[in-house]
C-alpha cells in the first residue's frame, strides 16, 4: 500500500517520515524518485542495519546531550534528545540506501509517578543532511501526525470496537470505514 500512496501523492520537496514497516529500499527509492526525501524508522526488522547504526551511536549513548528537552506534567516526567552522524560515520561497510546522508537516534526517557522509569532507543535513516534540532522536529512531527490520526480513527469512527477477525477482513474494515 505505501508503494501506491507514494505514486499518487504530490511529494515533490516533502520530507516524508515513515515508521519501521515501510524501510524499505524500494520505498526509499520510489520516495527519491517523487523528488522528495526520507526520515525512516530502523528496527530490528533491519538486522544489521540496525545492529551498526545502534553500534554508530555508542558514544552518543553514553553522554548527556545539549538539546535535552525536559517536560514535567500531571504527574509525568519526559526527557527527549536527538542525535545526528553523517551516514558515511556508520559502524559497518555504508548500507546501499538511496541517497542516504544522515543516521538519527532519537532518546526518549519518561517515568509516571510511582512506576519504573523507561529509557527507549529509537533509530532512522535520512536521505538529506539534518541538524539534531531538524531531526528532533521531523520525529516529533511524524509522531503528532500518528497520535492525532489514530485519535481520530479511535475516537470518531470507533475504529477500537471493530469486532472484525475472519481473514483479512480485520485489515480491510478499518479502509471501509474511512470512505462509507
Amino acid at each position: 500500500m505505501i508503494p501506491e500512496l507514494i505514486k499518487i501523492l504530490d511529494l515533490k520537496g516533502a520530507l516524508v517520515s515513515i515508521d519501521a514497516m515501510g524501510c524499505k529500499k524500494s520505498i526509499a527509492k520510489s520516495i527519491i524518485e517523487q523528488k522528495a526525501d526520507y526520515v525512516l524508522a530502523v528496527k530490528g526488522n533491519q538486522g544489521s542495519l540496525h545492529e551498526a547504526i545502534k553500534s554508530s551511536f555508542s558514544k552518543c549513548r553514553q553522554s548527556v546531550s545539549k538539546n535535552l528537552l525536559l517536560n514535567k506534567q500531571h504527574g509525568r516526567l519526559e526527557a527527549r534528545s536527538y542525535h545526528v552522524l553523517n551516514a558515511k560515520e556508520i559502524a559497518a561497510d555504508p548500507p546501499e540506501w538511496p541517497k542516504l546522508k544522515t543516521l538519527g537516534m532519537a532518546m526518549s526517557y519518561w517515568q509516571v509517578k510511582g512506576k519504573e522509569p523507561i529509557l527507549e532507543y529509537r533509530y532512522y535513516i535520512i536521505s538529506v543532511k539534518l541538524d539534531e534540532e531538524s531531526f528532533g522536529e521531523a520525529v516529533r512531527s511524524h509522531w503528532a501526525v500518528e497520535n492525532n490520526l489514530h485519535w481520530v480513527l479511535d475516537t470518531s469512527l470507533k475504529e477500537d470496537n471493530c469486532q472484525i477477525y475472519k481473514d483479512n477482513n480485520a485489515q480491510i474494515g478499518p479502509y471501509l470505514g474511512k470512505y462509507h
